[in-house]
Order: structure tokens, then C-alpha cells, then sequence
């Protein structure tokens, strides 16, 4: 989606799935794009915004004071902002999940992080795609994948290691799961 005209001012931008937000530098926001489940949509009287993340269906906004607010499709509770979470300076909205990090360095998690998913490298899937093509008769159903899954605490412990992070990171089990494994 291009960018509408007059837009001006802009400290920040971030893209979800056919639409995107801007963080003006007066702390409001701006979105445009496709409007599915109210991702594209700004909730009225939303300002003082330091930082913005734009995930596959939900958005989420870190305030000045510290307060996170999240607005979009909600399938796996990742607008369900934990209610006593303060002190924000970062968020990341993914998927179907949220991250926020608070200015003690502690990441916090929605969720417990046991739900698994398998996870497929798009070269793994191209090859795959390429043999199947080569086949003179490829069958009518296949399934590509590894076999193996991870949990999502797992996978996240692990990125935090590769990519050296020294911080906490805790999970805030009184939010939903979502689905408990997909393969």
C-alpha cells in the first residue's frame, strides 16, 4: 500500500500483513492499508506513543507513561494486554504474539510459551516444491515439513542466546496459549 499524501512528520514506521502504521513525532498515530479486524484502524484518543509494532493482525503501542495498548484481531489473546504491565519502552507485535520490553531490560511474554510449532526454512520448501514439480505424477495431498517442532519458550531462549541478549524474559502464563501445537 503506498503511503497516503500529507504524511509528514513521521519518527517510526512499521508494516503488517497488507498494511502499515507511522508514529508522528507529536506521538500520534497513523495507519492505512487493509482494514481486517480493525488492524488499520488508530483506537480514538490514542497519543503520547513512544514506540509502534505492526504484527499479522494486531498492533501494539508503547506510551510515554509506560502503558501498552493493543488493538486488532485477537485470536491467540495477543491484545490481551497484561494488566499490570508498566514501565514500557519497547513492543514487538508478532504473528500471534506479543513482546514488550519494560526499562528494567525484562522482556515480558503473553502467554506461557509451551504451545509448539514446527518450523520450515524456505529453502526446505522451495526444494521440496521443485522435486514435487519434477514428478510426473505428484500425489494429490503432501505434507512438507521437518517432523519436529519447538515450543515457543524454547525457540525464544534459544534466539536469545544466538543473538547474545543478556535480559529477562518472563511469561505471563494468565494470558491465553492460543493453540497448544501446530504441524
Amino acid at each position: 500500500h503506498l503511503v497516503p499524501a500529507g504524511v509528514a512528520n513521521i519518527k517510526s514506521v512499521a508494516g503488517g500483513f497488507s498494511y502499515s502504521l507511522a508514529l508522528r513525532a507529536d506521538g500520534r498515530v497513523l495507519a492505512w492499508g487493509d482494514n481486517y479486524l480493525g488492524r488499520a484502524g488508530v483506537p480514538a484518543g490514542l497519543a503520547n506513543v513512544q514506540a509502534i509494532s505492526a504484527g499479522h493482525h494486531h498492533n501494539l503501542a508503547a506510551k510515554a507513561d509506560g502503558r501498552v495498548l493493543a488493538w486488532g484481531g485477537n485470536p491467540s489473546g495477543e491484545t490481551n494486554v497484561p494488566p499490570n504491565l508498566a514501565n514500557v519502552v519497547a513492543v514487538a507485535a508478532g504473528f500471534s504474539h506479543s513482546l514488550a520490553l519494560k526499562a528494567d531490560g525484562l522482556v515480558v511474554a503473553w502467554g506461557s510459551g509451551a504451545p509448539k510449532r514446527e518450523f520450515l526454512h524456505v529453502d526446505e520448501l522451495a526444494d521440496a516444491c521443485a522435486f514435487l514439480l519434477k514428478q510426473p505424477s505428484p500425489p494429490d495431498l503432501i505434507n512438507i515439513g521437518t517432523g519436529t517442532d519447538v515450543s515457543i519458550k524454547e525457540l525464544t531462549e534459544l534466539v536469545a542466546q544466538v543473538t547474545g541478549f543478556k535480559g529477562r524474559i518472563t511469561w505471563d502464563a494468565s494470558k491465553p496459549d492460543g493453540t497448544p501445537r501446530k504441524l
